[in-house]
């Protein structure tokens, strides 16, 4: 008994500091993020994950019960996904280009209003490395799918 509950602690702890792994795979995941309030600070947002160059047909779907926005930086730490500087910053769904290849984003207000729905679609191959962080208007966890 001592031992399973051991191996639980260790996969809860590992799901909750999980974040991307692309490690050669495809397919599906989901972890848990814990999610900061940007307190005042709008640069304070929590580091996510990496998504590596030459990811095909990406898609992630940001769920909190709390008001949370992905962010998304692509080389050069360019703004992709971020309100409000970002090239995608609208509150409603919109697509447009990034090195030549097109990005999706819900917008702000979320997936049917629900802030703090929010995804990313990238459709054809990652053109270069990203990073994904979320913005937390309030504190709390968020699903990454």
């Amino acid at each position: 008994m001592k031992n399973k509950i051991i191996l639980l602690w260790i996969l809860f702890i590992s799901i909750i500091h999980a974040e991307f792994n692309f490690q050669g795979c495809s397919g599906s995941g989901t972890f848990e993020q814990q999610i900061e309030s940007y307190n005042g600070d709008y640069n304070n947002a929590v580091y996510v994950g990496e998504i590596p160059k030459g990811i095909q047909g990406l898609h992630i779907n940001l769920v909190s019960d709390k008001d949370v926005d992905i962010r998304l930086y692509g080389v050069n730490n360019d703004k992709i996904v971020h309100w409000p500087y970002g090239i995608l910053s609208f509150p409603r769904e919109e697509s447009k280009a990034y090195k030549n290849v097109t990005i999706t984003y819900s917008g702000f207000n979320g997936v049917d209003g629900k802030k703090g729905n929010e995804y990313i679609t990238i459709a054809k191959t990652t053109p270069t490395k990203m990073r994904m962080e979320a913005f937390g208007y309030e504190a709390g966890y968020a699903t990454v799918n």
